[in-house]
């Protein structure tokens, strides 16, 4: 896995192969149609099904804004490129993947590089 994330950007310091991981789980999930993604230092006191419960039909994923870093921490966002944008909290994600594969996601990211 190591090799196939070698080119990708790293904007800032503590991006993980983990990160870039997630980028490529239709390469690892195959028969899924959507999936939840947490942080392995994350958590829960109660159920996950009004998360798994969100229709992302139409979108890529749900998650939620850092407010924090996307309204107090602007210098933030442009030390690492997203200046403008919004900023969320990766560490709590559902994710569409039927719509990862449909579209092709995965390729898309990695012409970042080119």
């Amino acid at each position: 896995m190591r090799l196939i994330f070698k080119t990708f950007p790293k904007t800032i310091d503590y991006i993980s192969l983990a990160t870039y991981a997630r980028l490529n789980l239709t390469k690892y999930i195959k028969n899924i149609e959507k999936a939840i993604y947490i942080d392995v230092d994350t958590l829960t006191n109660s159920s996950l099904q009004e998360l798994w419960d969100i229709d992302i039909t139409n979108y890529y994923l749900a998650a939620c804004r850092d407010t924090f870093i996307d309204v107090k921490n602007e210098s933030y966002k442009k030390s690492i490129g997203l200046e403008g944008y919004s900023y969320f909290n990766a560490g709590i994600l559902l994710i569409n993947l039927n719509k990862w594969k449909e579209e092709k996601y995965f390729p898309k990211i990695n012409k970042l590089d080119e």
